[in-house]
């Protein structure tokens, strides 16, 4: 089983702008030769341009 986590601070090149940070994470598992299984979920907290959002994928991987 992989374990992943991921942490971002967005700010602009140029000036002092700050964005918001994310928090990722990411679980995978290799299940037989054909199938892998993963679930990705990331939290970006927005400072003053952007709205708040968390979201949640689910990836099959199948090799024929």
């Amino acid at each position: 089983m992989k374990l992943v986590a991921f942490y971002h601070d967005f700010s602009a090149d140029e000036g002092s702008t700050d964005y918001g940070t994310e928090l990722d994470f990411l679980v995978a598992k290799k299940v037989n030769d054909n199938l892998a299984v993963a679930v990705k979920y990331a939290s970006y907290s927005a400072d003053d341009y952007a709205t708040d959002t968390d979201k949640m994928w689910l990836q099959a991987d199948i090799n024929f």
